[in-house]
């Protein structure tokens, strides 16, 4: 990681994890590395005014690489790692300000149900920037925009089991977001039939997961666990509590083990596996 005048800028779900290590431990170095990259998406990263206000920019070492968005509507993915934590902890007011921003922005890039979407987690950041964008504001419109996104999770769920764990765990990650601020039957029962989904492909004997060489036996994620499939230790943990069954605990947890034998050096393991390890403990 490197230092500069504008912070840390990381654009992983690093700071997340280090707001997770930070409420674990109370330790204050955890806390001042996340506010150096939480810094640099909100005062550098994030548009302020115009009409791309609320969207995250990317840039070079000293400029905007366009003043225009790449995709609209796409690119949330630095904003919400750790923001929403970091904002409610502190009472940051130039966060909560912005908040209404991206809000506003990524509600007026509703995704078509068609055809199928490949990239999911694009999908899945923009589904967490509104829910998050809600839960600093209250502004059900933000909910109301993210209730869109929902629908084609569900219009798209046999497509969205078969991407790689990352793609798929964020979409999950996001719908989980949704239902802890609705509790909406219907998203529950989603969530645990994409889950149901997913293991059952992940359990065939011929799957390598992403054409990787073959798994060993008790491996759930292959042999490709890198680039944030962490993500989905946390949903294994939450779809346990969910249904009461905790089979989808035990195997993620035995696919933990193999990895840490690997070697697994992933910034997403902290905040990928925070709830797994608490359900383990349990």
């Amino acid at each position: 990681a490197t230092y500069s005048d504008g912070g840390l800028n990381m654009e992983t779900a690093l700071d997340e994890g280090a707001m997770v290590q930070f409420f674990r431990t109370g330790r204050r170095e955890y806390f001042d590395f996340a506010e150096l990259m939480i810094g640099h998406y909100t005062d550098i990263d994030l548009c302020h005014a115009g009409p791309n206000a609320g969207l995250i920019y990317e840039h070079g070492p000293h400029s905007r690489k366009s003043s225009a968005p790449s995709g609209a509507g796409v690119n949330g993915h630095s904003w919400y790692n750790g923001v929403a934590q970091y904002a409610c902890f502190t009472g940051a007011r130039r966060i909560l300000e912005t908040a209404p921003l991206v809000g506003h922005y990524y509600a007026r890039y509703p995704f078509p149900q068609q055809p199928n979407i490949h990239y999911w987690r694009q999908i899945g950041w923009k589904l967490m920037d509104l829910v998050q964008a809600y839960q600093l504001t209250g502004d059900v419109q933000h909910l109301e925009a993210a209730l869109d996104d929902v629908r084609i999770h569900e219009y798209q769920r046999d497509h969205l089991i078969t991407l790689w764990p990352y793609m798929y765990a964020t979409g999950m990650k996001a719908l989980r977001m949704y239902l802890a601020n609705t509790q909406d039957p219907e998203v529950r029962e989603l969530y645990l039939q994409l889950m149901d989904g997913f293991l059952h492909l992940r359990e065939r004997p011929d799957d390598t997961v992403n054409g990787e060489w073959p798994k060993a036996p008790g491996m759930l994620l292959g042999n490709f666990p890198n680039d944030r499939s962490c993500l989905y230790y946390n949903e294994a943990a939450q779809a346990s509590w969910l249904s009461g069954d905790p089979r989808c605990m035990k195997l993620a947890a035995e696919d933990l083990n193999w990895q840490l034998v690997f070697g697994l050096n992933d910034p997403t393991l902290l905040c990928g596996s925070s709830d797994l390890v608490r359900a383990m403990q349990e």
